[in-house]
């Protein structure tokens, strides 16, 4: 996948909202950050971290 079609995936996962949020943080997170995808299988809500202005 070249860079244009990366980005044009990656803005269609942040904001196509036909597509559950779950997958689309997966494949954000595999697309962007290239993580594999049993890496991302075992993450939950307390490897985010909240602050006033930021999620981490």
């Amino acid at each position: 996948m070249d860079d244009d079609g990366r980005w044009a995936t990656a803005r269609r996962l942040l904001h196509d909202h036909t597509i559950r949020t779950e997958d689309r943080l997966a494949g954000l997170l595999l697309l962007l950050y290239a993580q594999w995808p049993a890496a991302i299988s075992r993450l939950t809500t307390g490897h985010i971290e909240e602050t006033d202005q930021k999620a981490r």
